[in-house]
């Protein structure tokens, strides 16, 4: 256990996954499990954190910090309503780990219940004394902060597009070695080796007009330089 501790100290999931079928005592495969979903919260991977913590559910649900670390992936993919159980009951089964009372605060204000989480966050800083997360937490909710000022999370983070979390803003460039190039072709290629289908047609590539409501948009033009081929992939729908 203790290599499963240094490789989540270096973030270094695939190890962690990789000797996971190998810990037959359910207690090693829980710890371990708890250890990769700290690494995957602290990089941002918060349906993959869910999605291990889930596996260990049966162990960690009277556990302060599995409850506190599933709430804070629910929280950040704006499922608030369905973290907050979590966050209360971290801080129910396991009153003296603070990082629940944290969570627990974040998500009572998400609900506007300002009065409650000003309470659990002074909750939380009486266990950790002069502790600047808890003490930036209540100036700002008592200075009356939005949500997603408050707890850091964005505001589209919780966005799901056909089931699936929507990508961001992407864009590429391709720089041909010639002046003449097929845009069928290019376009072809693009679909057959990437998997990327523009929904304009080659006429309508030179607008910049990003309004319409598809999911990707290409264009080119020529480089100030040399002529090129440049396609921008542009998701829209925001």
């Amino acid at each position: 256990m203790e290599q499963i501790r240094d490789w989540s100290e270096e973030e270094d999931y695939d190890a962690i996954i990789e000797v996971l079928p190998e810990l037959k005592i359910p207690g090693q495969f829980y710890e371990a499990v708890l250890c990769l979903a700290y690494a995957y919260l602290n990089q941002g991977f918060y349906r993959d954190a869910e999605e291990w913590l889930r596996k260990v559910e049966s162990q960690g649900c009277k556990s302060g910090v599995w409850n506190y670390r599933l709430a804070v992936a629910l929280m950040h993919q704006m499922r608030l309503e369905e973290a907050l159980p979590y966050a209360e009951r971290a801080v129910t089964v396991e009153a003296d780990y603070p990082w629940g009372w944290l969570v627990y605060s974040k998500l009572l204000y998400g609900g506007q219940r300002t009065e409650e989480a000003l309470e659990a966050a002074k909750k939380g800083l009486a266990l950790m004394p002069g502790d600047e997360e808890f003490t930036s937490l209540i100036e700002d909710i008592s200075n009356g902060l939005s949500f997603f000022e408050v707890t850091g999370v964005e505001e589209d983070d919780g966005k799901i597009e056909n089931g699936e979390e929507k990508a961001g803003t992407f864009c590429g460039s391709v720089l041909l070695d010639s002046t003449s190039f097929d845009v069928n072709k290019v376009m072809a290629d693009l679909k057959s080796e990437w998997g990327i289908e523009p929904s304009d047609k080659p006429e309508d590539m030179a607008s910049d007009d990003t309004s319409a409501n598809e999911s990707c948009r290409l264009k080119y033009s020529p480089h100030p330089e040399l002529t090129a081929y440049s396609p921008e992939y542009q998701n829209i729908s925001d």
